[in-house]
């Protein structure tokens, strides 16, 4: 296994992959058909409780696509993932997760069933024209009873907005290892972070996130 991938936890956990599309596209998604998506980034909500746990997952989602496998594959034949949130914990959270991410203002669900063939959610993919920000996610995750405590994050992204598509062939900048101090703009974010997350302790399980670097905001 590449050793870059080794900053992802190989316990069990729940992530949202963050996608960005620059132009309109039509794309074929599985069973599920050929749909229209506009411009714009795309939040998806998955869990990897299984053997390889987020180490595997994230692996997969980070990595060339060969052949399409889940829905989420054949979007990222034209999104290239930009940022990713990831928990680890024992809990399938992907259920109250999308529907956090679903009723914060802006979002819309692009097609009914995406990513949520074996359950009773609307969808797994929600898209927005603007990212929510991480506070602001935590908060409505509070709001709805799930804890989403943010203990230490990564100044780096996994891949950034200004690098991001070279991660289709290669993607080797985006497991670069964490070394450097935060920056005062990564300090500055998780100070937002912890506001709105209203003082929730210590202690509890992690809730953590890749930023995407400054120039890329």
């Amino acid at each position: 296994m590449n050793e870059r991938h080794l900053a992802f936890p190989a316990e069990g956990g729940s992530y949202i992959l963050w996608m960005g599309l620059s132009v309109p596209s039509r794309l074929t998604i599985g069973k599920l058909g050929t749909f229209d998506f506009a411009p714009g980034w795309y939040g998806y909500v998955g869990s990897a409780l299984g053997s390889g746990g987020l180490r595997g997952r994230l692996r997969h989602h980070l990595s060339p696509l060969r052949r399409p496998h889940w829905h989420i594959d054949y979007l990222r034949t034209a999104a290239p993932v930009r940022e990713l949130w990831w928990r680890s914990d024992p809990t399938r959270l992907e259920h109250r997760w999308a529907d956090a991410l679903n009723s914060l203002p802006g979002a819309t669900i692009p097609i009914i069933g995406f990513g949520a063939s074996d359950c009773r959610c609307v969808a797994h993919l929600v898209a927005f024209a603007e990212p929510p920000s991480l506070g602001a996610f935590c908060e409505r995750v509070t709001r709805t009873g799930v804890r989403a405590e943010r203990d230490r994050g990564t100044e780096e992204a996994v891949c950034g907005i200004s690098t991001c598509q070279s991660m289709i062939p290669t993607h080797q900048d985006c497991f670069r290892e964490q070394t450097s101090a935060p920056s005062p703009h990564f300090h500055r974010l998780q100070r937002k972070a912890a506001v709105a997350q209203g003082g929730l302790g210590e202690g509890g399980p992690v809730f953590q996130q890749t930023f995407r670097n400054s120039e890329g905001r």
